[in-house]
């Protein structure tokens, strides 16, 4: 799927993926993980990708955070080739560029919440007292000033994912790549987190790509949307256009399984539901459709004419 960036301004634009793919091959089997994706992320933008398990999200998630190469296409990330870079420069990008958050935390057990919040700048080979200090400012930022001593079975899951942010943010990147960083946390605290990563965005100006299943955080947390599905791109808009106007009855059917916050509503509430291979839709054959605004949709002609039809 397209995404129109000839109106953007190109220092606004943090990373581009052009006609990106990528394929696995397994045996015999070709195993298309993503196909023709296009996506710009701005910079200091909440993008949230959304998509059931199986539609490529944790692909994604693993090129664009340099963990794996596009089989065809182009990443660029801040005008800078990836495709073109090697092993080191890879890992030199990923510790200088992104940060990481993580759904199970990846702390080191034994080891204290400020050593682990400067692991990063220890692989950077930087200073010991300078690692020391920013860990200590970070850790106080994210609220646990008085835990920095505290090794993580000591902590709690939300503030052991606290450390995760801060360790994210120890070399000052220019993207966190938040996955599923808040599903193994309890509700209260889910809220607790979410608000921090939006507090340090407006503070900071850095871009977040999260990926999560409760949609419901999604549409509190984000600025843009894109919807994956069997490795397409079949929908991406920002938040209110998803939200208020789904057009592709995959987006329709995510959405629908939203629960009604009132009891009653919900009991007699009637779900969209979509099937692929009994809809007729072949993603092969669609192109980008603008709806209004930054929202656009892969469909057919024919596909938009009907889903777009008052």
């Amino acid at each position: 799927m397209q995404t129109s960036v000839e109106s953007k301004n190109s220092e606004d634009i943090l990373l581009e993926l052009k006609e990106l793919y990528k394929i696995y091959i397994m045996g015999s089997v070709e195993v298309q993980a993503l196909r023709g994706i296009d996506l710009t992320i701005d910079k200091g933008e909440f993008i949230s990708i959304m998509g059931t398990s199986g539609s490529g999200k944790s692909t994604l998630m693993n090129i664009i955070g340099c963990l794996d190469r596009p089989t065809k296409g182009n990443y660029f990330l801040e005008g800078i080739d990836i495709k073109e870079k090697s092993e080191d420069e890879l890992s030199f990008i990923r510790n200088q560029k992104i940060g990481f958050v993580f759904q199970s935390f990846n702390l080191i057990a034994r080891t204290s919440a400020v050593k682990n919040v400067e692991l990063p700048m220890i692989y950077a080979k930087m200073h010991a007292n300078d690692r020391h200090e920013r860990a200590k400012q970070l850790l106080e930022k994210v609220g646990l000033g008085d835990r920095i001593h505290h090794m993580p079975n000591e902590l709690s899951g939300g503030q052991r994912q606290r450390i995760g942010i801060a360790r994210a943010l120890i070399m000052n990147p220019d993207l966190i790549i938040a996955d599923e960083a808040i599903s193994a946390l309890d509700v209260s605290i889910q809220a607790q987190v979410v608000n921090l990563m939006k507090k340090i965005q407006k503070e900071t100006g850095i871009a977040y790509l999260f990926i999560a299943h409760d949609l419901s955080m999604v549409k509190y947390i984000s600025d843009k949307i894109g919807v994956l599905h069997l490795g397409h791109l079949v929908e991406t808009g920002t938040t209110e256009e998803i939200f208020d106007n789904p057009i592709h009855p995959y987006t329709k059917s995510l959405l629908s399984a939203i629960p009604h916050p009132n009891p009653r509503v919900e009991k007699v509430r009637k779900s969209f539901t979509y099937d692929y291979k009994e809809s007729g839709v072949d993603y092969t054959k669609g192109t980008e459709h603008l709806v209004d605004g930054t929202h656009y949709v892969l469909a057919t002609d024919e596909e938009f004419e009907k889903w777009t039809k008052k």
